[in-house]
């Protein structure tokens, strides 16, 4: 897990808003992991995948954005 962290982290300096790479946890696509971001997240919970930006929030990559989704865009961003 912390390997996928410091990933995350790396990817999120070496990308920065523009790139043509989505960013994990970047549910509105701004380029930015930010508090808009985790409120699309709430609002999103137990909807699927379906929508493009919603794929950038399920961690898990199941199809569901649900509470292990929150919980690992919350562990993120600590």
């Amino acid at each position: 897990m912390k390997r996928f962290l410091a990933v995350l982290f790396v990817g999120a300096l070496t990308l920065g808003p523009g790139s043509a790479t989505a960013l994990s946890g970047d549910c509105n696509n701004d380029g930015q992991v930010d508090q808009a971001d985790l409120d699309a997240l709430m609002d999103s919970l137990n909807a699927t995948g379906d929508n493009a930006a919603l794929t950038n929030c399920d961690y898990n990559q199941d199809g569901v954005i649900g509470a292990d989704d929150l919980g690992a865009h919350l562990q993120g961003q600590s």
